[in-house]
């Protein structure tokens, strides 16, 4: 049986030597010998630490001097385990973690466990132990970040966007959470910059940056919700609104980000959204959703969107938004009254919203009386008529309603459809 424990270092970025040790203390736990597995973990995450360690910058305020002289006491075998806990613990010139002086406490009462383990002391260690420590790592693990090590961070995100090195997929949320003990507040904007600066590769004059990769990681950090980290993430992208809209086609619920303010919602769906054939209009029921977009202008809003469509056809989550604020009367308007449908252009790319709005409505007469007029002779969108014929050969029930709908207006279903 997998305990939650494992699950847990399946899905962190443990390293590699840190991982050996935290499964020696699983397979000790497992067969009774908690002592072991109690002094495994604890070596498990000083090798963890000293891994953050040995690739921190030097803190602002440790005299360089002494942190090379950490530095070596981290590469000796004999002294590595007392250099890391000494770090732990330090508050003077400068803390090196700045952590709650409780986690401090923890560490050291832990610290104390681990001798009780390793020199057989007579204090008693059961299976307990072994767990609280498990439960004691997972809640502070991401805490025990060196400060200067904003930069440690940066390489660390670069190597998880790295194919070669992390699976393309994998969640860049555990690092992520790791940036409010990385950077300081007011060092923020300047740490989005250089992450920024990192993605950018330069060929030339011309500069290439990789914009998926910023995308996750702002878009892990609004999810986090993290009460500094979040707001100083939302403003950096307000001043990139490339990665922003980028962020909000990955998760359209981030619109709330925008809340307060008007004139970015207005830019956003008249100029971004649906901008290079994205298909956008997730984000646009989410603006309607949470009252985003001011009463006023919701129906230029509206048209602005039909008339931009790619080819969306909404969720069930969003069609009722989008019903409520007439996005279905705009469209009958644009596509069968104004026989948009029949424009090469915009009827082929949405080819499949005009079938599916076909079989998902009543076919009224205007409805029919479009069809019928615009694909009665050549030429005409072949897309358009490729997906409605296809959706009424698999719909019997569809193909008598646009008979019958048909026969009213006076005309007849040309055969190209049949």
């Amino acid at each position: 049986m997998k305990l939650p424990f494992e699950t847990w270092l399946e899905s962190s970025e443990v390293p590699s030597e840190a991982d050996v040790a935290y499964r020696e203390s699983v397979i000790s736990y497992k067969a009774g010998a908690y002592r072991a597995g109690l002094l495994f973990a604890y070596v498990g995450t000083g090798l963890w630490l000293r891994r953050r360690l040995i690739a921190a910058t030097c803190p602002a305020g440790i005299p360089a001097g002494q942190w090379a002289a950490i530095q070596r006491d981290l590469q000796d075998d004999n002294k590595w385990d007392a250099t890391v806990f000494d770090c732990t613990q330090m508050r003077a010139p400068k803390d090196i973690f700045s952590v709650d002086d409780h986690v401090r406490d923890e560490f050291k009462y832990w610290k104390n466990r681990r001798n009780d383990c390793a020199h057989f002391k007579s204090n008693i260690i059961a299976a307990s132990h072994v767990e609280s420590f498990w439960l004691f790592l997972q809640s502070s693990i991401g805490r025990w970040v060196p400060n200067g090590s904003a930069q440690d961070l940066i390489e660390r995100l670069a190597r998880h966007f790295d194919p070669n090195l992390t699976p393309p997929g994998t969640d860049v949320g555990p690092l992520v959470a790791l940036v409010p003990h990385a950077v300081p507040h007011a060092e923020l904007p300047g740490f989005f910059d250089s992450l920024e600066t990192r993605f950018t590769r330069t060929l030339g004059t011309f500069a290439m940056v990789n914009r998926d990769a910023l995308i996750h990681i702002h878009e892990a950090i609004l999810r986090g919700a993290n009460a500094v980290v979040a707001p100083a993430s939302i403003t950096w992208l307000l001043g990139h609104p490339d990665i922003l809209v980028g962020v909000l086609r990955k998760s359209a619920s981030h619109v709330l980000c925008l809340s307060g303010r008007a004139t970015e919602v207005r830019k956003l769906w008249r100029t971004q959204l649906f901008d290079g054939g994205h298909q956008d209009l997730g984000v646009v029921a989410a603006l309607l959703r949470n009252n985003l977009i001011p009463s006023a202008e919701i129906a230029e809003a509206i048209e602005t969107t039909v008339g931009k469509l790619n080819g969306d056809i909404p969720s069930a989550i969003d069609e009722p938004v989008l019903a409520a604020h007439g996005f279905w009367s705009r469209f009958h308007d644009h596509a069968v009254l104004n026989r948009q449908m029949d424009k090469f252009e915009w009827g082929n790319r949405n080819a499949g919203l005009i079938a599916w709005r076909v079989q998902n409505a009543p076919i009224d007469r205007e409805t029919a009386e479009a069809i019928c007029g615009v694909f009665s002779c050549e030429p005409y969108p072949f897309t358009v008529r490729d997906a409605l014929k296809e959706m009424l050969a698999g719909s019997p029930a569809k193909m008598s309603e646009l008979q019958a709908a048909a026969t009213q207006a006076g005309t007849s279903v040309p055969s190209v459809l049949t």
